[in-house]
């Protein structure tokens, strides 16, 4: 009777790229009476088996086969004779190897203007492991919301294992409007595919910010320390990289105090992501006769800017004017006459009227439009008088017939007699919230 002969052991199975080596060891003495192999391979698609010849002494067998989603292998053997006693083959010895889904890839992308930028991707591809690598699909697609998903499309484009590309957006799709580029990359191979890794980059200039509080500290020299409060929207599709605190001095150029267009200089550098904040800064500028300071938040993106309206901090006096009144007091009439002394086209000029009896009471009884000087007016009070005084300061702002409705800046007074103004009662100084100042 014929034993049977021990079965081999230590099976395994290598890969090296595409090609695949079976190992085993052979438990018995030998293998003299004959060996046998047999393996199927398994593809997305498919499986093939074979049993190729090997001889009896092989403990190795390699097969290149490309795109495996598992493979299988067995090997038997049968003992030569020794002396009187013969061997039968051995049971089957088996196992087996399967591939695994590929390992993620890396995605980066490198903004390079407004318009411009490069995505750089990477596959893992180790030859020696499980994880097989065959391709990998791109996807890119531009969505003006701030959230990927449902909107790739079946656009899929196939890309090697690493590479770059450039993308240039079109002038068509920057001048739509803010939008975000949206980019992902995925590894395939015959057991899958990797998750899909994204990235994105948001095209267009950051949101408008809004200045809620501007005022001045202090002025020091030819230097001012201003306190400013912002606010400023952002989001995926709106970042902010940068924000910086402008200002700009000059006269007005209308009665609403309209921060002008041009002549902005930078003051500091603030928080990218202060998005609603206030900051005390030193700005190298003071404002002199005639003048206003105005500011405003720059918002930074790839070099796209966005602008908050100009904000009045600081609002200066205006150059008094000089009056000189000639009343008629048999008929009431006054004839004026003045010399604007500002610089601002704005301005107007407020003539007043100050009683002998009443000297805490300037009453405005003509305004004279940027331009006049001379004027007639109707001023009762003055018939039979024998002392009359009459004065005048610029402002800037709204009236309605004689009476001042929004005053925004104004001039110091003068008159053109010596009827001195009543001084305000009931004056205190207290401590103020804001250093280096009081409040009156």
């Amino acid at each position: 009777m014929a034993n049977k002969t021990k079965k081999p052991t230590g099976l395994s199975i290598t890969r090296s790229g595409n090609t695949y080596t079976f190992k085993w060891k052979i438990a018995s003495k030998d293998h003299k009476g004959g060996q046998k192999l047999e393996y199927t391979v398994y593809t997305p698609n498919s499986g093939q088996g074979a049993s190729p010849a090997i001889s009896n002494t092989a403990t190795s067998y390699s097969v290149t086969v490309a795109n495996v989603k598992s493979i299988t292998f067995r090997v038997r053997g049968k003992r030569g004779k020794s002396g009187n006693t013969t061997y039968n083959y051995s049971d089957w010895a088996s196992t087996s190897w399967t591939a695994a889904v590929p390992k993620t890839p890396t995605l980066t992308y490198k903004n390079e203007g407004t318009n411009k930028g490069t995505i750089t991707w990477s596959c893992p591809t180790d030859a020696s492991d499980n994880a097989i690598f065959t391709g990998a699909e791109y996807q890119t697609c531009i969505e003006r919301n701030s959230a990927a998903s449902g909107f790739w499309g079946a656009s899929v484009q196939a890309k090697g294992a690493a590479g770059s590309d450039v993308i240039i957006e079109s002038s068509a799709d920057m001048a739509a409007g803010n939008f975000i580029r949206w980019f992902r990359i995925r590894a395939c191979g015959p057991a899958g595919n990797s998750p899909w890794v994204t990235a994105y980059h948001a095209y267009g200039a950051p949101l408008d910010a809004r200045v809620t509080g501007a005022q001045l500290v202090y002025t020091y020299g030819s230097s001012s320390r201003v306190k400013v409060s912002w606010t400023i929207g952002h989001n995926a599709q709106y970042p902010v990289d940068e924000l910086t605190l402008q200002y700009v001095t000059g006269v007005p150029s209308d009665n609403q105090l309209t921060a002008p267009a041009s002549g902005w200089s930078d003051a500091v550098k603030l928080d990218a992501k202060a998005w609603d904040d206030t900051a005390v800064a030193n700005i190298p500028d003071s404002i002199g006769d005639d003048e206003c300071m105005w500011v405003r938040i720059v918002g930074d993106h790839d070099g796209l800017k966005s602008y908050s309206a100009g904000y009045v901090a600081a609002i200066g006096r205006l150059k008094t004017p000089t009056i000189d009144a000639v009343p008629n007091t048999s008929t009431g009439s006054v004839q004026i006459t003045i010399t604007e002394e500002t610089a601002c086209d704005a301005a107007s000029t407020a003539i007043f009227f100050r009683s002998q009896n009443n000297p805490s009471n300037d009453r405005i009884v003509a305004i004279f439009q940027n331009g006049t000087t001379t004027g007639t007016i109707n001023v009762p009070e003055v018939i039979g008088a024998t002392h009359t005084c009459f004065g005048a300061y610029a402002f800037v702002g709204s009236s309605f017939g004689n009476i001042i409705t929004r005053l925004l800046m104004t001039s110091d007074k003068v008159t053109d007699s010596d009827i001195p103004a009543v001084a305000p009662a009931d004056v205190a100084v207290v401590e103020s919230p804001l250093e280096g100042s009081v409040r009156v």
